[in-house]
């Protein structure tokens, strides 16, 4: 072993009176580690490794990848599971004394945490003569936690940003000597360390409190995620969770930002409201009074805001829009009725917290424009599976009965509350996966969690929480700061992103920088934060992290009555694969893939298009002034399991759509750098006016990085029945992306069908050297294909088992579906997490019309 300098150094401080010295100030005393920092490389530490880790390549190296300070960090890594540490020299120690441990730490893209285990800590192994400590030794979870003898479980999430590890001990009567050593805890992939330090420190420090722990084995074949579950005492709850009542409840987070750029901002936004153009929205300006009570700026402009925005409202008491707002300043009328909901949100949030902002004719603005908002909220009906609008429509009215004094009012909210949790316990979430409007529900459910004074009412919303975010943790993809899987709806074709990384940018789980969609501001809104900090609940950790963790991962959703209506989606480590089993709008994508390891790579997707806008970038406007890119919405079979699927679009041309229907492609949208390969050789693309063909009779490899996605077309045909071509084109935005397009008609076809048909497989693993193998491999799996008189029968059988379709395309009817994963609320490698959080539904809960339970269209 090194020389010990830790210990000359205590035998130093103790000789110069050092505990004289330092006992009139709770400052700590410079005991550093030696080489804390790591500019001297790996002068003074060892990599400890157990012997059931021996064969997982763990190491430990110097970075000079964006150390906390100076210019190198450590960095330890393990190719799978492993428990190993970075170990410091022993440091002798007395009874009584008091340490503080810290260190830096941040995890690599790559990182993985298996789920119930502790992942990442800090262990302070205690000696006495030494021999292993009668007490045990200390553990520093990554959450904070600190236990002595028994390993805790982390309940935090690794962070992608450098983290402080921190805690205060005091040392025992039963140990002479403390070595302090940062461990995996069955961790895998990428950990960077820097500037662990051990200072000594005076008796005044407050110690860092030790918790009671359930202990967690060293045994390697643990690999069960927690079932721990959610503390709510007001509801009934499903007898999995009966026993546990330790999961703490969600807590909240503070925004940071600059006042005075804040006010800037304000002052900008003040100006449009001055000078209100055509296109201002009315949103835009009750979101500004918000903003603006919320740093307790100028109650003249929020009184002006309040009073434009009384002039956008159906004051006609006859109108069946009574009560609602025009969507915009230079609109006639109301076009949408979402527009009550999105104003009602930051008004009630303005007369519950902020009304000492307004003045007198402000505070008569906000009344009368919140009692007429009521009857716009319950004339504005709203279907249950309409997600988002719903719950903000629940929030909505417990708010206006809270603030106007009509219980009735805040107990219909918080009936239809119930209503919500019961449909989504039959059939799930309607607008499943998407990265836009689960940021919508989460506001809604954590202002309703936040406010609600009903505790069953929290307790529902709770629930929610619990449902959204473990979904969201299950399919989440960390090295493209996204949701993965298919999207029940989505406006960004490339990258799968939108407002709900409001939500996940405060967890740590975005390595790019947080910008919060501009939608609803004026102008320029990043520091101005008020409404972020209503809707400004995170998730416990055990809600997410095991989940996040747990590589790979099939997960399965209902989304709908129908047995398929419900999306599959692989999580690998190097790879995402999802789809949906139908279509039920257009804005919707079916199919989507992952691979690379960076925010920057855009998604796969499959899709059918009629207007030959195969990126998303030709929007038109909608009826409230909504820019969106839309497509058609053909007839979807699909069958998954685990990381291969076959999948059917097809669409019959309708005859007065025809003018409408310039084209009709099938785009797979793949990322720039991505390789695709056919018949062991690398093909380069062509561009629109010269596109390369692709053989239709042919496997198609498409690789990027340790990962490879095999795709074969099983069947593509033409309005006419014959046989459509394949194209390779590289045309997308900035080059970010490229298509595979199968080309049913490059114009508009005047009758008939276009069909498509694919199979693809995912593996992880896949590099440069076994690629031309695993083509090889993927090439050979028998399939069969046959189309007659409209009736397409496919199956594929490779060594996962057959998948099968049988579909009646004329019919759009699903006869056989087969090989698929088992049906489930919400599972996740076969556990029903959803059946776990949420209590079966009453049975008086209303049901969602359209289900018949068989395999219809």
């Amino acid at each position: 072993m090194k020389k010990n300098s830790i210990f000359l150094l205590t035998l130093l401080f103790a000789l110069s009176g050092y505990r004289a010295i330092v006992a009139d100030t709770p400052s700590a005393s410079a005991l550093p580690l030696s080489n804390g920092s790591f500019e001297e490389g790996t002068t003074g530490w060892s990599l400890f490794v157990p012997p059931d880790s021996k064969d997982k390549n763990c190491h430990f190296t110097i970075s000079h990848d964006s150390p906390h300070t100076g210019s190198s960090c450590a960095l330890m890594q393990a190719d799978t599971f492993a428990r190993c540490g970075l170990a410091a020299p022993n440091i002798s120690i007395q009874p009584g004394e008091r340490y503080r441990i810290t260190a830096w730490v941040r995890g690599g893209v790559d990182l993985r945490v298996q789920p119930n285990t502790a992942g990442i800590l800090i262990r302070l192994t205690l000696l006495q003569n030494k021999q292993e400590a009668p007490g045990g030794d200390f553990y520093l979870a990554l959450n904070g936690n600190m236990t002595r003898k028994d390993i805790p479980t982390n309940l935090a999430a690794v962070p992608a940003q450098w983290t402080r590890m921190e805690a205060v001990v005091e040392t025992p009567a039963d140990a002479d000597t403390m070595r302090p050593c940062l461990f995996f805890w069955r961790a895998m992939g990428s950990l960077y360390i820097d500037d662990f330090t051990v200072e000594k420190v005076d008796a005044s420090v407050p110690l860092t409190s030790l918790i009671p722990s359930p202990s967690v084995t060293t045994d390697a074949t643990q690999d069960q995620p927690s079932t721990a579950g959610p503390m709510i005492t007001n509801v009934t709850m499903p007898a999995i969770f009966a026993a546990s009542t330790n999961t703490p409840p969600p807590s909240k987070h503070t925004w940071d930002f600059d006042r005075t750029q804040a006010l800037q901002e304000l002052e900008e936004q003040g100006k449009i409201i001055d000078n209100p153009t055509d296109t201002l929205g009315v949103r835009e300006i009750f979101r500004f009074a918000l903003e603006a009570a919320g740093l307790g700026w100028d109650p003249d402009k929020i009184n002006k805001a309040l009073t434009l925005a009384r002039s956008m409202q159906d004051l006609d008491p006859k109108s069946p829009t009574y009560g609602n707002f025009k969507w915009a300043w230079g609109q006639q009328g109301v076009f949408d009725k979402n527009a009550v909901e999105f104003c009602m949100t930051p008004a009630t949030l303005l007369r519950l917290h902020y009304s000492e902002s307004l003045n007198a004719e402000g505070k008569a603005a906000l009344d009368d424009l919140i009692s007429t908002g009521l009857e716009g909220v319950k004339r504005h009906e709203v279907k249950v599976e309409y997600t988002n609008m719903y719950l903000s429509k629940t929030w909505n009215l417990i708010s206006l009965g809270e603030v106007l004094g009509r219980p009735e009012v805040t107990q219909g909210g918080y009936a239809q509350l119930q209503n919500w949790i019961d449909n989504v316990s039959k059939i799930g979430v309607s607008e499943y996966n998407a990265p836009t409007y689960y940021g919508v529900d989460l506001d809604a459910l954590d202002l309703i969690y936040n406010n609600a004074k009903e505790p069953s009412a929290k307790a529902l919303a709770e629930m929610g929480l619990r449902f959204f975010w473990t979904q969201i943790a299950a399919n989440w993809w960390s090295p493209g700061n996204r949701i993965s899987g298919a999207n029940g709806r989505d406006y960004d074709y490339l990258y799968g992103r939108g407002y709900m990384e409001k939500h996940t940018g405060p967890l740590g789980w975005l390595s790019n920088s947080l910008e919060p969609e501009a939608a609803g501001s004026a102008h320029s809104q990043k520091n101005l934060v008020t409404y972020f900090s209503e809707c400004n609940l995170n998730p416990p950790a055990e809600w997410t992290e095991p989940l996040r963790n747990e590589i790979p991962r099939t997960v399965v959703q209902k989304w709908g009555p129908n047995p398929f209506e419900r999306c599959v989606n692989y999580v690998g480590k190097y790879f995402t694969l999802g789809s949906s089993g139908a279509s039920k709008g257009r804005e919707e994508r079916t199919l989507v893939a992952n691979l690379g390891d960076l925010p920057s790579v855009p998604e796969l997707s499959f899709f059918m298009d009629a207007r030959g806008d195969p990126y998303g970038t030709k929007k038109s406007a909608e009826a409230q002034g909504a820019m969106k890119a839309l497509h058609i919405q053909p007839f979807i079979a699909t069958v998954q399991h685990g990381p291969e699927l076959i999948q059917v679009l097809s669409y019959q041309i309708p005859k007065k759509a025809r003018d409408k229907v310039t084209c009709l492609l099938s785009h797979l949208l793949i990322p720039a750098q991505a390789e695709v390969w056919v018949d062991g050789g690398l093909v380069q693309p062509g561009t629109a006016d010269a596109p390369v063909s692709l053989p239709d009779d042919k496997l198609i490899c498409i690789h990027m990085g340790n990962a490879a996605l095999a795709l074969r077309f099983l069947w593509a045909s033409t309005p006419q029945g014959e046989v459509a071509p394949i194209q390779y084109v590289l045309d997308g935005p900035d080059g970010v992306a490229k298509r595979i397009t199968v080309v049913h008609s490059a114009s508009t076809p005047s009758a008939g069908m276009g069909t498509v048909a694919i199979w693809m497989y995912g593996e992880d693993g896949v590099d440069d050297a076994h690629l031309a193998s695993w083509c090889e491999k993927c090439s050979s799996v028998p399939f069969t294909a046959k189309l007659t008189d409209g009736l397409l029968a496919l199956e594929v059988k490779s060594e996962r088992g057959p998948l099968r379709i049988e579909a009646d395309l004329n019919k759009s009817y699903r006869n056989v579906l087969s090989g698929g994963e088992p049906d489930a609320l919400f599972s996740v490698n076969g556990r029903d997490i959803g059946r776990e959080i949420l209590p079966m539904p009453k049975a008086d809960a209303a049901v969602i019309p359209g289900s018949t339970g068989e395999l219809s269209k």
